[in-house]
């Protein structure tokens, strides 16, 4: 005969495991998944933005974005959290189009909101360099699962290992972001939270003789953009990404410099993904219950 006691100590032991479980990724088919693509303004539902409260309360800032990879992760550059003893509160916005609004987008079809979640914790690589700006990759951790929908939803990471080999040069992809829509605008630094919608350009990957710039190749990747009359950009919240022949889309990079090239051809540097799936690897297991 099962006594209460029984049943209480069995009960005890599920809740541990439970608890105890080690937080994962989803796999392709819950990730990478663009369930909008009919919709007239680009939509890409894994974008995150990081926003802070001022100690003065002031309006929320939105200083830099990252990449949701599961429901309880978001992927960042490290150079985020550099110099911001004035802010106070930090959470990650995510469903959005246009950063400011309340509506995912603009089409009637967009019945989704933006969600506002708090962060409970969050974690530098241990070899970040904030004056070469190398090893810029953080890992943010959600105080709370978030619930998949149109809107919110996360992108793969290139596990497989015909993701994981280095990327050729000319490999075309794809950059995601934010940019402020205006004709002749030009990138500044204080407009962090002006009429900011998800926008996305072509750019093709180049090797070390073409890129403009010194680069890690075996840590970075070195693009410059498809089309030179394309004036449309992409200058904030930068991630790089591609729809794989499995049809879902994965992460590749992102970029180092918050506000992008601010010069319009030349080229663009972004974190390698595959170089830091280890840590990602490793920064999820250690990452306590989930």
């Amino acid at each position: 005969m099962i006594t209460t006691g029984t049943i209480i100590a069995l009960l005890s032991t599920v809740i541990a495991m439970a608890l105890a479980a080690k937080c994962s990724l989803p796999a392709p088919g819950v990730c990478g998944i663009r369930a909008l693509k009919e919709i007239e303004e680009p939509f890409y539902p894994w974008t995150a933005v990081l926003i802070v409260q001022p100690q003065w309360n002031g309006p929320i800032v939105a200083i830099c974005g990252g990449t949701l990879i599961s429901d309880r992760f978001v992927l960042t550059p490290a150079h985020c959290f550099e110099n911001l003893p004035g802010y106070v509160t930090f959470k990650i916005r995510l469903g959005g189009w246009n950063i400011t609004s309340e509506r995912a987008c603009d089409a009637e079809l967009c019945a989704g909101r933006i969600i506002d979640v708090a962060i409970v914790s969050h974690v530098i690589h241990q070899d970040f360099n904030s004056s070469h700006i190398q090893h810029d990759i953080a890992m943010i951790k959600l105080a709370r699962p978030v619930t998949f929908t149109n809107f919110i939803s996360p992108i793969c990471l290139p596990w497989s290992e015909s993701h994981m080999n280095p990327l050729e040069s000319g490999r075309i992809l794809r950059v995601v972001g934010w940019n402020i829509v205006e004709e002749n605008y030009i990138p500044n630094v204080t407009d962090f939270i002006g009429d900011r919608h998800q926008n996305s350009m072509e750019v093709r990957t180049v090797s070390d003789e073409e890129c403009d710039f010194d680069f890690q190749s075996t840590s970075e990747i070195c693009t410059e953009q498809v089309d030179e009359n394309n004036l449309q950009r992409v200058d904030f919240a930068r991630s790089l990404v591609t729809q794989e022949r499995d049809d879902y889309w994965y992460q590749h990079g992102h970029g180092v410099w918050e506000f992008g090239n601010p010069k319009q051809h030349e080229s663009d540097i972004f974190t390698r993904i595959t170089h830091y799936l280890d840590w990602i690897r490793e920064n999820l297991n250690g990452a306590g219950p989930c």
